[in-house]
């Protein structure tokens, strides 16, 4: 079609085959809003028209669905063609089980609330392959130990002397301050051996429920 540059509707005629919007193929009347969009404003339709609207990220992305296992799969869930740096997390994210995700650091830790580890394969298993089924219990401390060796050559007690396992004093018997306790005694320290015998510096008005003793920790179990 000749256009003559001094008739506007020449110039009119000709555009309007160029810049004219045809209907959605669901028959919608369609029209393009004339206005300028302004920065980060794209193009998109809102049920009737075309219009310049800025686009949130839920409706760019849509929600998150499905488990999230690595990395890559967080990546396909965006649809991201670089690749995501390490992530860091500014505020606790809580997931399935009670798990917290804290951070930020260089490597996530996690607080546990309610989660129960037990599971079908009934403990947890360690890149070697062992598995822990209970929680690590500490030590005894050394006065707790040093207690089970004297309580352990304990044969009998009684209220006057009482008497060892074998011949005689144990040898950290007789290097160590100790005594025996119970609730209702408190601490009777130890006195003496003499041959098979020892003796406390007082004598004690019950044996219920008695212990021996090192710098305040008793025995794991009872010797009366």
């Amino acid at each position: 079609m000749p256009i003559n540059l001094y008739s506007k509707d020449s110039v009119d005629d000709l555009l309007d085959a160029k810049l004219s919007i045809s209907s959605l193929s669901n028959a919608a009347t369609v029209t393009l809003n004339a206005g300028v969009p302004t920065s980060g404003q794209a193009l998109t339709y809102d049920g009737t028209d075309l219009i310049w609207a800025t686009v949130s990220g839920s409706a760019a992305w849509g929600a998150i669905t499905g488990t999230l296992s690595t990395q890559t799969d967080l990546q396909g869930e965006l649809d991201l063609k670089a690749p995501l740096a390490g992530p860091s997390f500014t505020s606790g994210i809580t997931v399935d089980g009670g798990v917290t995700v804290l951070g930020p650091s260089g490597n996530p830790t996690f607080t546990y609330s309610g989660l129960d580890l037990g599971g079908a394969s009934g403990g947890i298993t360690f890149a070697d392959a062992t598995v822990q089924s209970t929680a690590a219990v500490a030590p005894p401390s050394a006065d707790v130990m040093t207690a089970n060796a004297i309580a352990s050559n304990v044969y009998s007690m009684g209220y006057g002397s009482s008497t060892w396992v074998g011949s005689g004093l144990p040898s950290i018997a007789g290097l160590i301050g100790w005594g025996i306790y119970n609730v209702t005694d408190g601490l009777i320290a130890y006195s003496y051996s003499s041959g098979s015998s020892f003796y406390l510096a007082s004598t004690p008005t019950t044996l219920t429920n008695t212990s021996i003793q090192v710098n305040g920790s008793n025995s794991s179990f009872y010797v009366a």
